[in-house]
């Protein structure tokens, strides 16, 4: 073959390639040249940030979209999803334009575009139709039939524990609960976690892994790299007919285990059964899970305070104190700080300066050891229980003693005389008299102004000093520090501010009803103006305006319930009142209403200001909250989670409540809940020679149902086994007009913010123009 010929060839295969690439591309519906060539015309015009991009296609009218299956839970539903919202007129029953082939009962759930079948099997198939004249919430119907074939197939494989508890009671407890579905034999190992290397491996939930899932990496790797392998075995599961449900096998961990050692076990089990992955063959990952556990018959108690730490131990099984059991206080660096042992009620104490530590030495653990090789473990990072959300509230000391210190006035003038006076208490609140402090006095700049050594408090533990402010001193808010020898924290702190300032002369009210505002409502105010020295102040001008906006805490007695839209923002408005002027009596009328009330789901409050002018010139002002309900009833929601996020694979339960404007519990029917996963997209576009970008998002219906309210109790929802990202939990009441929702996250990361920058994009082929 000559060169000739080669050349030939090598063009015809390059003018082949080209050409298929550029079909292959035409075939995508891909416009214009293939990049990286540029184009014959010149520069391309970049798109404008409202240009359509690729997307679902739009559906005309009242139409069938799309089939969704919801398979996590032990019953299956079957999620219709149409264009337009559905009817909700209590006259129109969804379930007459749903036919089933083979027939068998069932319900719909409805709840938006959604109308969820549930109440059928797993195992059979059945074929499905949607007749004509389906009809929408604003009255369009379909206009054709629609015919599928439902077909559930079976639950994917599970393997879990049940519960979310990391302590087993040794002396009561058969063993572990394991949840299986469609699950035949179960492989466990326990791995057991020496007791000194817990300090810098913490005891953790655990994590259930979905068949195939990439989290199969965390299970295989869970306690291997600080524990030792004690048990490996198989269990055969006794399913019988329970296929697609859920069934439970007890594990006896300690008959598998045997001797009991001071520690903690990792135990993980998957699933083996005939034909299920195996990763060691490289095929798909089993469904698995892994659970740290403490088996013990020790609980451990502690109070903290500032002379120590004490520590309670009783039993799980009868709740006596343990006596005799060794408490060891272990510091981050894995040393020991010290070692006590309990009394016969089952207390001990370690003090302070061992909780002192810092970095390395900062005291971390509380393990505890007891007879028969029995043990537990308190983390001492762990939160302590907050109890202000039990209406306990009160002054906190970082030391050992506490001085409450308090001025004659809370403003003084340059060249006045500031009367301090304190006292100085124990932890106990005893007097303090033989210990001799320091008062240092800051200006309003930081700077210190006095350092004064005091006396020995009295035998009240009272202490005073008078502290001069020259005629130049600086104006703004002052503080005054008490240093207590012996302790390196104040032990109190008072402000107090420097101001030119006339006394006022008028005394200045704002009365009036404090039941909620509704819509269309008018709400009278009465205005009382009164000179100190005893006249009414009579003929003052008066004015008045109302702030509205959220009200921080509208339902006091909810605490806990989440209030309206989540992704509803409110910018507060300004509205002005009537201007008036006092009577004889010094009293005048506002009349407050709200002419054009806001569109809001979430309780409101106006605050509202009277603005009453003495003689001189000065203005003393007066202000009141009137709670503003725009509808007869308010959903609130309060999930049984912490920090919005539950573990991926996780169960999310919400308590749902409905309340009256009042702030009464009250009975509603009706009441729709969508559950939805929150698919965030991110656009750039080219607009003035500057790249942006845009966040845009839809939501991927998850499940529906509807809710009766009672006012005595509230409603429960719950959803098992939620993969991970963003959720947000739907309520509306269709006659009340009420909507709330609760934005949540499944997995590890944090919820998207507008602000936040995209790291990484998905580019797709533009549709359109």
């Amino acid at each position: 073959m000559n060169r000739n010929t080669i050349l030939v060839a090598v063009i015809a295969l390059f003018i082949g390639l080209w050409s298929g690439l550029v079909v292959s591309r035409a075939a995508m519906g891909t416009p214009g040249p293939l990049l990286p060539f540029a184009s014959s015309t010149g520069p391309e015009t970049p798109r404008s940030a409202s240009a359509r991009r690729a997307g679902p296609a739009a559906v005309d009218g009242m139409a069938f979209v799309r089939l969704r299956y919801d398979t996590d839970g032990a019953n299956p539903k079957a999620c219709l999803e149409f264009s337009q919202p559905l009817s909700t007129n209590s006259t129109v029953r969804i379930a007459d334009f749903i036919r089933l082939e083979p027939a068998a009962p069932f319900t719909v759930e409805v709840a938006d575009t959604l109308a969820c079948i549930a109440g059928l099997p797993y195992e059979t198939d059945r074929q499905v139709t949607i007749l004509e004249g389906l009809p929408a919430q604003d009255g369009a119907v379909t206009r054709s039939e629609e015919k599928f074939t439902l077909s559930f197939g079976d639950r994917p494989a599970f393997v879990g524990f049940a519960g979310n508890g990391t302590i087993l009671p040794r002396n009561e407890a058969d063993g572990i609960g394991l949840e299986t579905v469609n699950v035949s034999k179960i492989g466990i190992e326990v791995w057991r976690v020496n007791d000194r290397i817990l300090s810098q491996s913490r005891i953790q939930d655990g994590q259930t892994v979905e068949e195939g899932s990439w989290q199969y990496y965390d299970f295989a790797n869970a306690g291997t790299d600080v524990g030792q392998r004690v048990y490996q075995g198989e269990i055969d599961v006794a399913a019988g007919d329970a296929k697609n449900q859920t069934v439970t096998t007890v594990f006896a961990l300690g008959a598998a285990i045997g001797q009991i050692e001071p520690g903690a076990y990792v135990v993980k089990v998957r699933d083996i059964s005939e034909g299920a992955p195996n990763p060691e063959d490289g095929s798909a990952t089993p469904a698995a899970a892994f659970r740290w556990i403490l088996y013990t018959d020790l609980a451990i108690q502690s109070f903290r305070g500032a002379d120590g730490l004490d520590v309670v131990v009783r039993s799980l099984e009868t709740a006596r104190p343990v006596g005799g059991v060794t408490l060891t206080l272990v510091a981050q660096n894995n040393a020991e700080l010290a070692r006590v042992r309990t009394d016969h009620d089952g207390h001990a104490r370690f003090t302070a300066p061992l909780l002192d530590g810092e970095g390395a030495a900062r005291a971390q653990m509380v393990m505890a050891y007891g007879s028969g090789g029995d043990y537990a473990v308190m983390d001492l990072d762990r939160p302590a229980l907050d109890l202000t959300d039990r209406n306990v509230d009160g002054r906190r000391s970082t030391g050992n003693m506490d001085a409450y210190l308090y001025t004659d006035r809370g403003v003084y003038r340059t060249g006045e005389r500031v009367r301090l006076v304190g006292m100085i208490r124990d932890a106990a609140g005893r007097a303090i008299q033989n210990r001799q402090s320091t008062l240092v006095v800051y200006r309003p700049n930081g700077t210190e102004l006095l350092r004064q050594r005091l006396r020995e408090a009295r035998r009240s533990g009272g202490i005073s000093q008078n502290i001069d402010i020259a005629r130049g001193a600086p104006r703004g808010q002052w503080r005054a520090v008490l240093e207590v020898d012996g302790q390196e924290t104040p032990a109190g702190e008072v402000s107090f501010s420097v101001e030119d300032f006339v006394p006022q002369r008028l005394r200045v009210t704002l009365q009036g009803e404090e039941t909620p505002l509704l819509a269309g409502e008018s709400r009278a105010l009465n205005v009382d103006a009164q000179f100190l020295y005893g006249a009414p102040g009579a003929g003052l001008a008066v004015e008045t305006e109302a702030r509205l906006q959220v009200d921080p805490n509208p339902f006091p007695q909810a605490q806990g319930y989440t209030f309206g839209k989540v992704d509803e923002t409110f910018a507060e408005q300004l509205i002005a009142l009537p201007s008036t002027v006092t009577d004889a009596a010094g009293r005048a009328n506002i009349a407050f209403r709200l002419d054009n009330p806001p569109e809001s789901s979430l309780p409101l409050r106006a605050r509202v200001t009277a603005s009453v002018s003495d003689p001189g010139g000065r203005v003393v002002r007066e202000g009141r909250n009137v709670p503003v309900r725009l509808t007869g009833l308010y959903l609130g929601v309060r999930p049984r989670f912490e920090n919005d996020r539950i573990q991926e694979n996780g169960t999310a339960s919400f308590e749902v409540i409905g309340l009256n404007p009042e702030g009464q519990a009250t009975a509603a029917r009706g009441v729709v809940w969508t559950l939805v996963e929150e698919d965030w997209a991110y656009d750039w576009y080219l607009e003035d020679g500057q790249w942006r970008w845009r966040r845009t998002g839809r939501d991927i219906p998850v499940d529906a149902g509807t809710l009766s309210l009672a006012a005595n109790a509230p409603a429960l929802i719950t959803h098992e086994r939620l993969r991970g990202g963003s959720y947000r939990l739907i309520l509306r009441h269709e006659q009340s007009g009420a909507e709330t929702s609760y934005r949540f996250g499944a997995g590890w990361g944090g919820a998207a913010s507008d602000r936040d920058t995209p790291d990484m994009v998905t580019v797709v082929t533009p549709t359109g123009p």
